[in-house]
């Protein structure tokens, strides 16, 4: 008799610990999604203040300056920073960049600073000029220096499927796009808007 309710208590408190243990995991579980859905949700993020940055931007080429000379600051514009393999297999950082006149109907691109191609053909866009200028952003700043640079008071996070591009997420300013890879920036695009937005 003795042995027969010990054989029960054991079958009991077994089945008692397999529960505790299921509902432990389920909670684990469900924590887990939440933290990882919360960690892939956009986030505004203002009110922020970084420590005084090292001066960062980039020295605009001879070309670029008189680009600006001639035709102002462009309505828009979008850089890419990436690196590639030269002929003699050397690595090479590119800063890959269109400037956009919308009042000229004018696209330039530039490959380091060179004219690589220009383009003349009617550029659908706002009129609105934005604070933003091509030499304010250089390959690889961090998020502090970007804010510092082009003065921005607050931003959009949105992160990137790791599927697409690993560690990366995509910032909104105002009239401004910018992403990170690796805690390095590695585009910007300055949109355009009409007068008001």
């Amino acid at each position: 008799m003795n042995l027969k309710r010990n054989k029960s208590s054991c079958v009991i408190l077994t089945i008692v610990a397999f529960s505790f243990l299921c509902i432990l995991a389920t909670i684990a579980i469900l924590f887990g999604v939440g933290v990882f859905e919360y960690s892939n949700a956009p986030r505004l993020v203002s009110g922020f203040s970084f420590a005084a940055q090292p001066d960062a931007g980039y020295q605009l080429s001879v070309i670029q300056q008189d680009y600006i000379d001639e035709n102002g600051y462009p309505a828009s514009f979008s850089i890419l920073f990436y690196q590639q393999e030269d002929i003699n297999g050397e690595i090479q950082d590119i800063r890959y960049e269109t400037w956009y006149y919308l009042g000229n109907d004018i696209q330039v691109t530039f490959f380091n600073g060179v004219v690589s191609q220009t383009e003349v053909s009617p550029l659908e866009g706002g009129t609105a000029a934005w604070k933003y200028k091509p030499e304010m952003f250089d390959a690889y700043m961090s998020r502090a220096q970007v804010a510092q640079s082009a003065h921005i008071q607050e931003w959009l996070i949105i992160p990137v499927e790791n599927a697409l591009v690993r560690d990366a997420e995509v910032y909104y300013a105002d009239g401004l796009a910018f992403g990170f890879q690796n805690d390095e920036l590695v585009f910007v695009e300055v949109f355009t808007g009409k007068q008001g937005d």
